[in-house]
């Protein structure tokens, strides 16, 4: 997947339409950098929230076991229990490894992944030959025994790795510190457990777009569309939302930003299976993210988007 933060886009020549919204009034509190937390500000973090169930199936006897592709980029793992592993180093996958539980479900084969979510695929199996979605082909490269040990040698090495990028990111209690240009630094929740060195994620994509000059001809050109949360260690967070909006007079891409501000606080989860972050946005409303396998994702249920971590080097000043 093609990968920059929106500070690089924006330190490209595109025209910008910056919109705020979402402010809304803030409910009444102290000053600016108060040490109590003001009346009517949301200060209880959400309890732990985990992937919603697969629901009812049956398990494929078929299928347990190791399946590799022939370019050995990706590897799935199928253990008689139900339980799942894929290993993905495929070209545009966002998530290289994860558990995951796995069950046939109405002659689909059904995954509900930790991060990437629920997925749904036809099959074939013949042997230890299986095909996916009709044209992904796989090789059973080991039986029941083998996929127990690749399946906890798997699991092991993604603890490490998720325990590493976890130590990158502490949480710990949200510092008295106001953020540039914030509507309501006044607005959250003095000692709360925040990321003590900032949290930036991000979901980018790429688009192509067309345009016809005025001699009938059809240019081509990229563009993109991005959505951004970026977590401050006083316990406040921005979410960015840049929208493509077409081309000015020299046909430069233009964009729609919209900004919207709120607090936040962070229930601290393990670090594979990671954090509740309960969000609560200045204009009232509140939900809840999962910041996941080293706090390398945040996945928002709301709009179903998967977002990746953009500072694999933090600054501790957010």
């Amino acid at each position: 997947m093609y990968k920059t933060t929106l500070s690089g886009l924006f330190a490209l020549s595109f025209a910008l339409s910056v919109t705020a919204c979402g402010g809304g009034a803030a409910p009444s509190g102290g000053p600016s950098g108060s040490d109590v937390n003001p009346d009517g500000v949301t200060c209880e973090a959400a309890p732990p929230t985990s992937p919603p169930p697969l629901g009812t199936g049956a398990l494929d006897t078929s299928l347990v076991g190791v399946w590799r592709n022939v370019t050995d980029n990706l590897e799935l793992v199928f253990l008689a229990d139900g339980r799942a592993f894929s290993v993905n180093t495929m070209s545009g996958s966002k998530v290289g490894a994860e558990p995951g539980r796995w069950q046939v479900r109405d002659g689909r084969l059904t995954f509900a992944w930790l991060v990437s979510g629920e997925e749904r695929d036809s099959y074939d199996v013949s042997g230890d030959d299986l095909t996916l979605s009709g044209w992904m082909r796989l090789g059973r490269v080991g039986g029941a025994s083998a996929a127990e040990e690749e399946f906890a040698r798997q699991s092991g090495a993604l603890t490490t790795d998720a325990t590493t990028w976890q130590a990158r990111y502490p949480v710990a209690a949200a510092v008295p510190a106001t953020v540039k240009d914030d509507p309501h630094p006044e607005v959250r929740c003095v000692g709360a457990n925040v990321y003590g060195a900032g949290l930036d994620v991000e979901d980018l994509t790429i688009l192509t777009r067309s345009y016809t000059d005025e001699y009938q001809v059809v240019h081509e050109y990229r563009t993109f569309q991005a959505v951004e949360f970026d977590f401050f260690p006083n316990g406040r967070f921005w979410h960015n939302t840049m929208l493509p909006r077409g081309l000015d007079a020299n046909h430069q891409p233009t964009y729609d930003l919209t900004t919207v501000w709120g607090h936040y606080l962070v229930r601290e989860g393990d670090a594979v299976t990671g954090d509740t972050v309960t969000l609560v946005y200045d204009g009232g409303r509140t939900e809840t993210a999962r910041v996941l396998s080293g706090r390398r994702y945040l996945f928002l249920k709301s709009s179903g988007v998967l977002y990746l971590n953009q500072k694999p080097r933090p600054n501790p000043g957010g």
